[in-house]
């Protein structure tokens, strides 16, 4: 398992061999795939939260490391949900995800590692990126448990013709269905009861209004990530 970590810490290809996938054929399987793989923000995510639950199984200290650092290269921001809006809730301080994951990996290291210097370099890193403007503080994410059955509503307020990207991440056996609406007009419906649901559209109206439904028949930790 450490050989196959450490090279999934590598590439985000290697990954997909190393951690459980839906089973083949199915309409989750190709979804997964393709999230996973993705150079984007919610692909990044994606990877960074699948390395760090195997590390976690293994207590790899590298492997949680580079989860850690993978989160923080992202782009996404931390951010909670107020309301029926996501706003970002980080500052000057950096992402509490980064931080718990690299303090996880240096109580994992045995002592003399240089796991334990690696950490404290990446926890000295200042966030990057725009952290706040008028057009927001980029894309943002948010951890949710959803309880089985459990529905979580919000909204989004895009500007015309901005790409739109809203993706959830949950646990492996979850299955979720994510759905955007325009008023009564269906955009995306992503009923497919996936673990990574993922919507993209180009926005015409002024609100869109969003809802991830929990269908399995078991509570999940899910993290959603919207622009």
């Amino acid at each position: 398992m450490k050989k196959c970590l450490a090279f999934a810490a590598m590439s985000a290809l290697s990954l997909q061999a190393c951690a459980p996938a839906a089973p083949p054929g199915t309409a989750g399987a190709a979804a997964d795939t393709a999230i996973a793989l993705e150079d984007s923000p919610a692909g990044r995510i994606a990877l960074a939260m699948r390395l760090a639950e195997l590390a976690r199984q293994d207590e790899d200290p590298y492997a949680l490391l580079v989860a850690a650092r993978v989160l923080q290269d992202s782009g996404v921001r931390p951010g909670s949900l107020e309301g029926s809006d996501i706003v970002p809730t980080v500052g000057a301080a950096g992402d509490p995800l980064v931080t718990a994951w690299a303090n996880e990996a240096k109580a994992y290291a045995a002592a003399g590692s240089p796991v334990i210097g690696m950490a404290e370099t990446l926890l000295a890193v200042r966030p990057k990126g725009v952290m706040a403007s008028t057009m927001g503080a980029g894309p943002l994410r948010f951890t949710r448990r959803l309880d089985a059955g459990e529905t979580l509503n919000w909204r989004i307020t895009p500007s015309q013709r901005q790409a739109v990207t809203v993706a959830a991440i949950g646990d492996g056996d979850a299955a979720l269905d994510l759905n955007v609406r325009d008023g009564e007009l269906s955009i995306c419906k992503e009923a497919r009861r996936t673990y990574h649901p993922m919507c993209r559209w180009t926005a015409t109206a002024a609100r869109y209004d969003v809802s991830l439904a929990n269908s399995g028949s078991v509570a999940s930790e899910v993290v959603v990530i919207s622009n």
